[in-house]
């Protein structure tokens, strides 16, 4: 036993170099006995390299380095790591999402920038993934397309075609979530906001759900409308209604 975790940390320490971790520090070795690493990080790792060989791109070790700080920051209970992380896998789902690599792209940025006190989050994420791609001399159109992804999870319009019809309905999926998932996803987006007195939480988060429950569509693409669209506004409803409940 003692021998194959050895084996094992030593395999982590070289994956986990690109991230620029080192697992000789005291705080990385306590999240490496947690199993942490080897869930997401390990995982994530090999998701920028396919993304940046699609591109015919270097392996920007120190871009990765960058989006792994943002999403690690302390703030970020539900718009972190695990989120980025739920969103590729589902990119994996279905063939029109599998192989688009500027969708891709656009997930791993769109919440790179999140501030719950500001409502240009949306903006500077796009911006940090255009100039990204500037250097890297990454065709117009391709730039373009991600930063129209980024700017369709504002989810304050209906989608210009199909790619950002997948982006907005990944983005929410987990809205269609199974009961308990959602429940923990509740508790998480408060979290997110906790300096926000709960009078005003209550209020404006009321006032967010009955938005997606007056809307035609929560999902756009059938893929998803087909597997979570009841789901989602049975869990909405109840969110309401819980929330309605408590003083």
């Amino acid at each position: 036993m003692a021998h194959t975790y050895c084996v094992a940390r030593k395999q982590m320490e070289k994956s986990l170099a690109i991230f620029g971790f080192n697992l000789q520090k005291s705080s990385a070795s306590i999240w490496f006995e947690k199993g942490r690493f080897t869930k997401i990080f390990v995982m994530l790792q090999r998701k920028w390299l396919e993304l940046m060989n699609a591109f015919e791109l270097e392996n920007n070790e120190n871009e990765i380095k960058k989006i792994v700080k943002a999403y690690e920051e302390k703030h970020r209970n539900y718009h972190n790591l695990n989120h980025i992380k739920d969103c590729l896998e589902k990119c994996q789902l279905n063939e029109e999402t599998r192989s688009n690599k500027e969708l891709k792209l656009a997930i791993w940025y769109h919440d790179i920038v999140y501030n719950t006190f500001r409502k240009d989050n949306e903006e500077k994420s796009a911006q940090s993934a255009t100039e990204f791609l500037g250097r890297q001399n990454v065709k117009q159109y391709s730039i373009i397309r991600v930063r129209n992804l980024i700017m369709a999870t504002l989810h304050n319009k209906i989608p210009n075609n199909e790619e950002e019809a997948y982006m907005m309905d990944i983005d929410i999926s987990i809205l269609g979530s199974h009961t308990e998932s959602y429940v923990q996803y509740t508790e998480k987006i408060r979290a997110e906001y906790y300096l926000v007195p709960w009078f005003l939480y209550k209020k404006k988060r009321i006032e967010i759900l009955e938005k997606f429950l007056a809307k035609k569509n929560l999902y756009f693409t059938e893929y998803f409308k087909s597997r979570l669209e009841l789901a989602a506004r049975k869990n909405i409803e109840n969110e309401i209604v819980k929330l309605k409940s408590k003083t």
